[in-house]
């Protein structure tokens, strides 16, 4: 849908202009928050968007919950990306079919991600469309869905690294893909807050030293036998210490 600022506070005003007819009256609804923010954002910045709600045809699992984000990271034109599907959760399908302004709430429930974009002008709706199109025919020609669910897995994680801008991309990966991390780290290591910035990115984090010595194999074991769920394996990106951990 393309959406200019006068209507942005339509909708968000209940009024009745045609384009802007719908009421959000799904407040725990993710892609409803998503439209409410994305009207905000366009109704605050006096210039013309395009929302786009993306939805499944078949049932299945998604691969990893943030494909969208990734997927379009960096695609030009598009401003804002979020994915409304937990990891692992099961993605709802919904019949192609033409919806009307007064029928967006009865799929709502149903997207499993959305994406504001940019239009350049009032003339420019259709090619902005036509551009958009193209970017997802070659940025999703892949399989993204699962016919079966995705099975929960947890590793231990041996040395998390020296902070968040060298490792956040491989955490969040692991989280998008239903995987668990417990982290074996020196105490003090900055994932180590049970309420710190960046604690959802591990499921526990267990202090142990990880320096390289006659003891350090036979302490990894402890440190995975110790914790209270089974672990499904055990990993390190640390060179100095894979054989340890590969021993181990």
């Amino acid at each position: 849908m393309g959406i200019w600022p006068a209507e942005s506070n339509a909708l968000k005003n209940g009024g009745d202009k045609t384009p802007s007819t719908l009421k959000l009256d799904l407040p725990n609804c993710p892609s409803s928050l998503f439209l409410s923010n994305c009207m905000t954002t366009i109704a605050e910045a006096r210039n013309p968007k395009l929302i786009r709600l993306v939805f499944s045809c078949v049932r299945g699992y998604l691969v990893r919950n943030d494909f969208l984000l990734q997927r379009l990271e960096c695609c030009a034109g598009v401003e804002r990306v979020e994915t409304f599907i937990a990891p692992r959760n099961a993605v709802p399908h919904v019949a192609f079919r033409h919806v009307d302004p007064g029928q967006l709430n009865e799929v709502l429930s149903y997207a499993i991600g959305g994406l504001l974009g940019q239009i350049l002008g009032v003339g420019d709706w259709e090619a902005a469309s036509f551009r958009l199109n193209g970017e997802f025919k070659s940025r999703f020609s892949f399989p993204w869905l699962h016919i079966d669910p995705i099975p929960h897995r947890r590793i231990a994680w041996v040395q998390g690294r020296e902070n968040i801008g060298v490792s956040r991309r491989a955490y969040e990966a692991a989280r998008a893909l239903g995987v668990s991390i417990v982290m074996i780290e020196n105490p003090g290591h900055w994932l180590e807050a049970d309420h710190g910035p960046y604690a959802h990115l591990r499921e526990a984090f267990i202090p142990v030293s990880i320096e390289v010595d006659g003891g350090f194999t036979q302490r990894i074991v402890d440190a995975v036998r110790s914790y209270k769920y089974p672990v499904d394996g055990l990993m390190t990106i640390s060179d100095v210490r894979l054989p340890g951990v590969a021993k181990a």
